[in-house]
């Protein structure tokens, strides 16, 4: 600890500066320290081994407790993986009143599914996504997911 030389305001720092006096606004040289550290002795390379010795001992006993505190995934029955199945066949069943809404909304010009739910959702702040996902120089797979749509989904030429 220096003290301030005009209002004796104490200052804390680790190493040797000069800094203002928050307090008058003087200007105050810090040695460094706080008097009372002492600094921490270099370990030996012996001392640096064994360390790392004793750590890789331990290594086991930590994975055997991770181990001991995992849960074994418990096992779905049959009726379990039908309702699962089912689920997911009711979630493909309305597919086609999404494409149909799709093909309802579809404009001159477009394709498939994948043209017009590009056109929707850019609306909704598609290409500021796409715009941002450019910025961070990742790819957001939009192409790949419209041409996808439109090449599943086809829209009836007239």
């Amino acid at each position: 600890m220096t003290p301030c030389p005009s209002c004796s305001w104490p200052h804390h720092a680790a190493i040797a500066i000069t800094v203002t006096c928050v307090k008058c606004g003087a200007t105050v040289h810090i040695n460094g320290g706080n008097g009372d550290t002492v600094p921490r002795p270099k370990k030996s390379p012996e001392e640096v081994a064994a360390k790392k010795a004793k750590r890789k001992q331990n290594l086991p006993r930590v994975i055997r407790f991770l181990e001991s505190r995992k849960q074994p995934r418990p096992k779905k029955t049959p009726e379990e993986i039908a309702a699962k199945k089912a689920k997911q066949a009711a979630r493909r069943k309305h597919l086609p009143k999404v494409i149909s809404f799709l093909e309802s909304r579809k404009q001159d010009g477009e394709r498939g599914a994948g043209d017009t739910l590009e056109r929707l959702l850019a609306k909704a702040g598609g290409r500021k996504f796409k715009h941002l996902m450019l910025l961070m120089r990742l790819p957001c797979g939009c192409d790949d997911r419209q041409a996808w749509l439109n090449e599943k989904y086809p829209f009836a030429t007239k």
